[in-house]
Parts: structure tokens; C-alpha cells; sequence
């Protein structure tokens, strides 16, 4: 395999500098007494849910000899795409409150959702079981979908015995219409991805990177990274990766939670990190709105791409096999 399509989310909002540093973080959830006397959950709204506009774009990119990649797709959207990547001929893309799938041979269009999809962030395929696994920071939450027929299975909550409580949510509460804000949420789980052994989480307010096996136990491996994003499995590595996103660094680690690499570039927001190639890792800088390749063994740019012309900020990214669009 040489090419990849490369998806990435653009929001229309610049980023906010005095909300980004790990200073601000601290300050902001810190507090042992944070989830105290909470307003009840009936008298929550959607006031709090996203309602920006975040737009896609879907690239090629060549694995073998690393050039810039080609832009396919510019989707401009009507709701928070936080997340999108390339399915079969169906480019997902996770908005805050449903799933679309975008047929890109057709243009037909079909959205997905349950009562927990809420603040959802990041979508993928879980081809081991045959289904979609959606994460969704407002629950606290990783949803499950049928592959075939799209239909929700199953959640599964971070577990209250390492976050503590806000919530006792039950499936029947609807979160979209009573959206938990990220202050009164256990974790901000930003991003899930399935691996072999389960599905790889990782939690924003802790700083932390957990796994649940395929029926719901759940193990921290590591924590302390406060404002992290997007723990994934490569191969090559016995471990996962993620992204440290308020101190611009890219981590390797063990499933032990040690420390295989650390990477860190000139970015005070490093919203998140994809491997590509052998040592090469794919970059999305919030804070200069440009997407960067490196050669981390190397310590070495090999190239960047200035992305204002579709957007403010740049956010998530996401590879998968090439296919004919």
C-alpha cells in the first residue's frame, strides 16, 4: 500500500491562546471539589452543546515517497465536524450529536445517533467485531453501531471508581437535550480507537490514556497529560501513541505505560498527531492552522501546509487505505 486518504477538520473559530496552555488546564479542573453540587440533570439544556460550523477536507497521500498530499474533497458542513474518516466508498464524519455517513460515489446522506451522543468527537471502524465506535465527551462516553445496519449496541461509561461521579445516566437520558458542559463532565473522553486488545480512549481532563476490553473493563495506562488527544495503535510499536496537545509533543509508549518516545515540535497546541510511514508522523498545528510532516527519527520537517484558506483552526486527523472515489 503507497497511498493513504488523509481526512482533517477545520473550525471556523481561531484559536483561543489564553485557554491553551497547560497553566489554564490546571487551573480549570484542578480542583479536587469540581464535580460538587452540580445543577440537576433535569434542569440541564442544549444551551452548552457546539453550534459552530467545522468543515472537511479529504486528501491523498503518498506513503512511499512522502510528497504533499492532493486535495479531493472540500466539504463545507452545516454543524461541529469534529471528526471524519474514509470508509469503504463513505466518508463518516462524527458531528456533536449524530454520526453522518456520506456516500462520496452518490452524495446520499444518513445520520446515526442514540441518547448518548453527545460532544462526540472522533469515529472508527472496529472491524474485528463488526462495528463503529463513536467517543462522545458530554457522556463520558464510547458508543457502539452495528457496521451493517448502523443500529447502536451498546456504551460503555468511563468508570466513576477512577473519575469520580457527576451523573447516574441512564441510556434513556437523552445527553443531546440535556448537555453535560465540559466543567461538569468526568473526563472529556476526546477520541476512541479500536485495537486488538479493546478500545483505546484517552481522557482529556486527566491527562490519561485507558483501555476497555471488548466487554466494558476498563484499565488506565498512563495519566498526567492533561489536554491530551488521540491515543492510537501503529504498527511496529508494542504500545500506542497520543498526542500531548498543550505541550506540543508527540508520545510512544509500552502497554506498561513507559516511555518508548518522546517528540516535541515548536507548537503551543498540537491538537493531534497520526503516523503514516516507518518514522513519519503527520501533525495538526492549532496554533499556526498548518499541517506538518516529520520524520521523527530524524528530528526532521519534511514538508507543511499552511491550511487558512479552510478554516481558522485545524483539528483532527485520520487515515485509511485508498480507494476510488
Amino acid at each position: 500500500m503507497t497511498d493513504l486518504h488523509l481526512c482533517l477538520t477545520h473550525s471556523p473559530r481561531p484559536l483561543d491562546f489564553s485557554r491553551s496552555s497547560r497553566s489554564f488546564l490546571n487551573r480549570r479542573y484542578s480542583s479536587p471539589d469540581r464535580l460538587n453540587n452540580l445543577p440537576d440533570f433535569e434542569s440541564l439544556s442544549s444551551k452548552d452543546a457546539p453550534t459552530w460550523h467545522n468543515d472537511v477536507t479529504v486528501w491523498q497521500l503518498d506513503t512511499e515517497k512522502l510528497s504533499k498530499p492532493t486535495l479531493l474533497h472540500y466539504l463545507k458542513k452545516d454543524y461541529t465536524a469534529n471528526h471524519a474518516i474514509i470508509l469503504n466508498k463513505s466518508l463518516l464524519i462524527c458531528s456533536s450529536t449524530f454520526l453522518e455517513i456520506h456516500r462520496l460515489d452518490s452524495n446520499s446522506v444518513k445520520r446515526i445517533s442514540s441518547s448518548w451522543f453527545a460532544g462526540g468527537h472522533t469515529v472508527y471502524p472496529d472491524l474485528i467485531n463488526e462495528q463503529l465506535c463513536v467517543s462522545c465527551s458530554a457522556s463520558d462516553a464510547v458508543l457502539l453501531f452495528d457496521l451493517s445496519d448502523k443500529s447502536f449496541t451498546k456504551a460503555f461509561r468511563m468508570p466513576k471508581e477512577s473519575y469520580g461521579h457527576n451523573y447516574d445516566l441512564k441510556l434513556s437520558d437523552d445527553v443531546r437535550k440535556r448537555y453535560i458542559n465540559n466543567d461538569s463532565q468526568l473526563t472529556h473522553l476526546n477520541s476512541c480507537y479500536p485495537c486488538e486488545r479493546g478500545y483505546l480512549v484517552t481522557a482529556f481532563i486527566q491527562g490519561a490514556v485507558g483501555l476497555f476490553d471488548f466487554n466494558g473493563n476498563y484499565k488506565e495506562l498512563t495519566s498526567g497529560f492533561r489536554g491530551c488527544h488521540g491515543a492510537r495503535t501503529r504498527p511496529g510499536l508494542n504500545g500506542f501513541y497520543f498526542t500531548d496537545s498543550a505541550m506540543g509533543c508527540l508520545y510512544e509508549m509500552d502497554w506498561s505505560g513507559g516511555i518508548v518516545r518522546k517528540f516535541c515540535i515548536n507548537s503551543s497546541w498540537l491538537h493531534d498527531s497520526q503516523w503514516v510511514a516507518n518514522n513519519s508522523y503527520l501533525f495538526s498545528l492549532s496554533d499556526m492552522n498548518e499541517l506538518q510532516l516529520w520524520d521523527v527519527q530524524e528530528n526532521h520537517m519534511i514538508w507543511t501546509i499552511n491550511l487558512s484558506i479552510y478554516g481558522e483552526t485545524s483539528l483532527l486527523l485520520s487515515t485509511s487505505p485508498k480507494i476510488n472515489l
